[in-house]
């Protein structure tokens, strides 16, 4: 049954929600000890699409990770505030590159913000 746990995970993680709902259903129907498939399986459920499941859950065990290794002491705070900030920054540069297809939604709406400030 662990491997119906670690096989919905992945499925999740890929965006099939149909096959992820399958084997979560399965381990969480198991027993006990596998009651960490159930916040999953709800998310599968409720989750728009599967891309959006695929990226809520991808979010999911990136907040997990990192908030671990912060309590564990192998992250520092500052480190992962930089980290942080360096990916904002990536992701709003294309902006200053004047490559309107790959802007942000930040980017569209402070550029929509100095049209209208300038009219």
């Amino acid at each position: 049954r662990h491997y119906c746990l670690a096989t919905g995970h992945r499925a999740l993680g890929l965006g099939l929600r149909s096959e992820a709902l399958t084997y979560l259903r399965q381990a969480a129907a198991w027993q006990r000890g596998l009651r960490v498939a159930w916040p999953m399986l709800a998310l599968a459920r409720w989750a728009p699409s599967d891309g959006a499941a695929a990226r809520l859950y991808g979010g999911w065990t990136r907040c997990v990770d990192v908030l671990h290794r912060l309590l564990t002491g192998r992250l520092s705070l500052s480190k992962a505030l930089d980290k942080a900030l360096r990916q904002l920054l990536k992701r709003s540069a294309s902006l200053h590159d004047g490559q309107g297809e790959r802007q942000t939604v930040t980017d569209v709406a402070l550029a929509d913000l100095h049209r209208q400030r300038a009219r």
